[in-house]
């Protein structure tokens, strides 16, 4: 292979690699030969066809392949040759024309470098989080479990807010049955807050099992639903201790024990987002270096496209265009791009890794935040695009490196319960 440098500067080289034709052709014989041991076409035993039929039916499959298999190599290889710089990122190719049979094969190799800068030695001094967790946490905890996960009991009750309804509604168009649009069974819990313009739900209020009534949607006034009551179920009207007992906890200590461990759990995430706000100003104020424009602009394309794609977290920003999001957000792009790079040296300087396991952990972790039925598409979304999964590696490691850092900085311990702590991120997230 001949490598000649097209392009060097600070944070790019730039090569054209050519591999003789030669090399290329012999690399694909070997490999027909080898697929000729084993090649069944009609008319000839496995492994006797001759050598041409099999060159025919196979070489076009093989030669991309072996070209694969090559620009890898080269890539490695440039890699090697290279070895006193450190890339930011995976070499990429651009073939320079179409290979065809005869000729020499050329393509563009870019390597991208990461900045050079030296670690420093930062006494970090960390305001550090120790959960103070009230008996009306607990019983605040207790309550919105019961609300989430109430026991139901059948009613004879007229239906009120807070009931769960089974219903059905067959369905009538301009009089005539429509089994498409008939809803055989199904089940809603009647909201404490109705909407005025909630009907069908205020249809319900006051009926009592078999009672029924009409609901036309406000979109199709041809269309009518025959909705009849089946069965309403209200909340259970137990104690506590018998609440923990039929839901499988087993008793109010053990449940009031569960409560103490989510709520500090909670408290101990909304605290991480405290110490990564603390530790990431400090690296910001301590390092300044140049950083790749193309790292940079692919971290601001990310941004931008997660602005647009979610109005309800960003507001006004999400109705900006998307030159103007990506002149307001550059400056933050190129600081986490920044922060990454000392991120990363840290990890590495102390030898710290993202493992197997603490992947899977992750993705397992990230599914759950979705429908039971869309976790295993959001796990092999992850594990099948590679893109994503680095992302989401990248992510973990950020995570792992700030806690190796606030757990040997100098902590100055503040007391703060489930509420104080929601606020002091609340603003953190109101500034950025």
């Amino acid at each position: 292979m001949k490598f000649e440098v097209l392009t060097e500067d600070k944070f790019l080289k730039e090569y054209k690699v050519t591999i003789k034709s030669s090399v290329i052709q012999d690399k694909v014989d070997a490999v027909v030969l080898d697929r000729a041991k084993t090649f069944k076409i009609h008319g000839f035993r496995a492994g006797k066809a001759p050598i041409d039929i099999v060159k025919k039916y196979t070489e076009q499959d093989i030669f991309g392949k072996v070209l694969d298999k090559l620009i890898d190599q080269a890539c490695d290889d440039l890699i090697k040759e290279n070895s006193g710089i450190k890339l930011s990122q995976q070499p990429r190719y651009e073939v320079l024309e179409p290979y065809s049979s005869g000729k020499n094969f050329e393509f563009k190799c870019s390597l991208f470098l990461s900045p050079d800068f030296d670690l420093k030695e930062i006494d970090f001094k960390i305001d550090y989080i120790e959960p103070v967790i009230s008996d009306e946490d607990i019983d605040d905890w207790i309550s919105n479990f019961r609300k989430r996960e109430p026991i139901w009991t059948e009613s004879s009750d007229p239906v009120k807010s807070g009931d769960l309804v089974v219903y059905k509604a067959p369905c009538f168009v301009d009089g005539k049955k429509d089994d498409g649009r008939s809803i055989k069974e199904s089940r809603i819990v009647i909201p404490e807050n109705i909407q005025d313009d909630a009907e069908l739900i205020n249809g319900f209020l006051g009926k009592k099992a078999r009672d029924s009534f009409d609901f036309v949607p406000a979109t199709d006034k041809n269309c009518t639903y025959k909705v009849v009551v089946k069965k309403v179920y209200c909340r259970k009207d137990i104690s506590d201790s018998e609440y923990a007992k039929e839901v499988g906890i087993g008793s109010l200590d053990k449940m009031k024990e569960l409560a103490r461990l989510m709520i500090k759990d909670k408290i101990d995430g909304d605290a991480f987002v405290y110490y990564k706000h603390q530790v990431l100003d400090v690296l910001d104020k301590e390092y300044s270096f140049d950083v790749p424009d193309n790292i940079v602009n692919e971290e601001l394309t990310s941004i931008v496209r997660n602005i647009i794609s979610d109005k309800n977290t960003y507001g006004e920003d999400s109705d900006k265009t998307e030159e103007e999001l990506r002149e307001e957000y550059l400056d933050i792009a190129r600081q986490r791009v920044k922060l990454g790079y000392v991120l990363n040296s840290i990890a590495c300087a102390n030898n710290i890794v993202v493992t197997d396991q603490e992947m899977y952990n992750s993705i397992i972790n990230e599914s759950l935040k979705y429908p039971e039925h869309s976790r295993k598409e959001v796990m092999q979304y992850y594990l099948k695009n590679r893109q994503a999964y680095l992302y989401k590696q990248a992510s973990v490691l950020e995570e792992k490196v700030i806690r190796f850092i606030v757990d040997k900085s100098d902590k100055n311990t503040k007391q703060m319960n489930c509420k104080e702590v929601e606020d002091v991120v609340s603003k953190i997230m109101d500034d950025e």
